[in-house]
């Protein structure tokens, strides 16, 4: 089965084309402001290195959440576009379900955390390829909180390291682990994986939606204006 990936949740974009369990070309750019520029020509490329064409993937595979809402919107719209023009079968997969397989060979407890901004995260617990903990937005603080009941080192993946490192350094000292670079932004092939598993057993999408945990920063502050017009 040909699977085409696509990534653009968080700061790294990521493309991958995958013929059963092997790589066939693969490509990650860092720089969230030109996902909408780089992600086409991002697909020609892991095409043109396999030598395939579109017309030749069986299956697509998006991350469609959490992170970027507009990043979210761009990778969703156009892997459902590809699915719809050419008949085949497309797969959502969680942004972080995706980040914590990066980690999987991690033998302890694994957290990915995706920045929300203003010091919020998004988060789960695993524990290899098995997720122990819904998954939730809420502020940092809270997390160390939740990590108090596990007297354990715990792998940190995702873009959420790199705004909040040192305070998870500080609150957690020797317990803090860091997923290696790159890696810790996730490897577009990781969806492949968990979309392989998800068609095998029949959990394909009919219409992929774009999962958002919250709402944005323009309908927060829209609501918290109309609060204050009430009072």
């Amino acid at each position: 089965m040909l699977i085409l990936t696509i990534d653009t949740s968080c700061s790294q974009m990521g493309v991958s084309l995958n013929e059963d369990n092997i790589i066939l070309a693969e490509e990650t750019i860092n720089n969230k402001k030109t996902h909408s520029v780089k992600l086409m020509p991002a697909v020609d490329n892991v095409l043109t290195a396999s030598n395939k064409v579109i017309d030749d993937v069986d299956l697509f595979a998006v991350v469609n959440g959490p992170g970027s809402f507009t990043g979210l919107r761009i990778g969703v719209s156009t892997a459902k576009a590809f699915a719809y023009t050419l008949d085949k079968p497309v797969i959502g997969v969680n942004t972080l379900d995706y980040l914590a397989r990066s980690a999987a060979n991690y033998k302890g407890l694994i957290c990915p955390i995706i920045d929300a901004r203003n010091d919020f995260v998004f988060f789960s617990l695993y524990r290899g390829n098995e997720r122990i903990y819904d998954y939730k937005v809420d502020k940092v603080e809270w997390l160390f909180s939740l990590l108090e009941d596990f007297d354990e080192e715990v792998m940190f993946t995702g873009d959420g390291v790199l705004v909040h490192r040192e305070t998870l350094k500080l609150k957690l000292g020797e317990k803090y682990k860091e997923n290696a670079y790159p890696l810790l932004l996730g490897k577009p092939s990781f969806i492949a994986d968990i979309a392989r598993e998800k068609y095998e057993s029949g959990q394909v999408d009919s219409d992929i939606e774009v999962y958002y945990m919250r709402k944005s920063q323009a309908e927060r502050m829209k609501e918290e204006k109309a609060g204050k017009a009430c009072k």
